[in-house]
């Protein structure tokens, strides 16, 4: 664990890094079932993705549902102490899902729903109540976003039998530990090792933004909300995350944040310092791709919402969607929200910066 320094009139802000199998396995899936509404991820996850047998893939994408929307089950492994063998050991881990109580997976279904129905009002701009388990018309409302009418109802149901959903998510994430991430979480656990001992013997400005920055290669999103009261930072290393980071914020007396961020080595030579690399990895994975070029010829000069967008590049919304989700996660838009409108543009000081850092990338010199 490191002390990162004294801020005026706070405690220090604590930063750890660790290897934790029970965070990464959890986080993986949830990976794995967003992959066709996401781009961005390592192709590791878009082929485990079409890999899935129609069980497992159905069953994970109920407990991504009712458990993934929101932090509570994450959370809950967090407040596990570092020592506890669920952070490298997937048969503790799967043991400790099968000793949860009904009364605690109740209490993460419930988590879940207040936040969906937070994402509903926003997405309507207009109140929504949190629902109960047993409100069925208001879920049916919230889970109809994204689920279609078959796995909606047997999201409610699920919500509605805590027992029964303990007994699918233990059995979805053993099924998925066995068949597909045992082998790669072997394979890629000496990176993750060496990005923790890396990081932790690494100085870091005592400011959260600057930790976070130095980190990931990326400034910190809006979804980390306030951190100044932060009291610690748990960071956790992915191979598979991409140009994102996973966030799960503990509050309390003592409010932590818990970050999942990529951990693959960068490659750079000597005479470019790792974190221009860092830098350079989001913005060109987003240009990575000739729609995502047509977008940013689109919005030269100009500001436009989705739909505008959508209608110039003649391809579905969905597809659109992700592409974009993706531009504005690597930093090369921007995006504001007017109502219940999203507008896109240029992140025109993102470029700039973009193409500075590339002028570090030079062939040797010759004699």
């Amino acid at each position: 664990m490191l002390e990162v320094g004294l801020v005026r009139g706070r405690l220090p802000l604590e930063v750890t890094f660790r290897v934790s199998l029970a965070e990464v396995l959890l986080d993986t899936v949830w990976m794995v079932v967003s992959a066709p509404r996401v781009e961005g991820f390592e192709q590791w996850i878009y082929a485990t993705h079409a890999a899935l047998s129609p069980g497992l893939r159905a069953d994970a994408e109920a407990i991504h549902a009712l458990l993934g929307k929101s932090s509570a089950l994450t959370l809950a492994i967090h407040r596990t102490p570092p020592d506890d063998p669920i952070h490298r050991d997937a048969e503790s881990f799967i043991a400790w899902l099968e000793g949860l109580s009904e009364a605690d997976v109740d209490r993460f279904v419930r988590a879940t729903l207040d936040a969906l129905a937070a994402h509903c009002a926003q997405e309507r701009d207009s109140a929504l109540p949190p629902p109960s388990p047993d409100d069925v018309e208001t879920l049916r409302q919230c889970f109809l976003e994204w689920l279609d009418e078959g796995q909606t109802e047997r999201v409610i149901a699920l919500a509605r039998d805590p027992a029964a959903l303990r007994t699918c998510l233990v059995s979805a994430v053993t099924r998925f530990w066995e068949q597909f991430y045992r082998d790669e979480y072997r394979d890629a656990l000496p990176l993750m090792e060496r990005s923790v001992a890396y990081h932790r013997r690494q100085k870091y400005a005592a400011d959260f933004d600057a930790v976070f920055t130095a980190v990931t290669g990326r400034r910190p999103p809006r979804e980390c909300g306030d951190c100044a009261e932060l009291a610690t930072l748990i960071f956790v290393p992915s191979v598979h995350i991409g140009p994102y980071v996973m966030l799960h914020r503990v509050d309390g007396p003592f409010p932590s944040l818990v970050l999942l961020y990529n951990c693959r080595p960068t490659g750079a030579p000597e005479s470019v310092p790792a974190s221009a690399v860092q830098d350079l990895f989001p913005p060109l994975k987003a240009l990575a791709d000739e729609t995502r070029l047509q977008i940013l010829s689109i919005l030269d000069g100009r500001e436009l919402y989705a739909q505008e967008i959508v209608d110039r590049l003649g391809i579905s919304q969905s597809a659109v969607s992700r592409h974009l989700q993706l531009m504005v996660s690597g930093g090369v838009l921007a995006v504001r929200r007017e109502e219940r409108m999203k507008y896109f543009s240029v992140n025109e000081e993102m470029l700039a910066a973009l193409a500075a850092k590339l002028k570090g990338f030079r062939g040797k010199k010759e004699a």
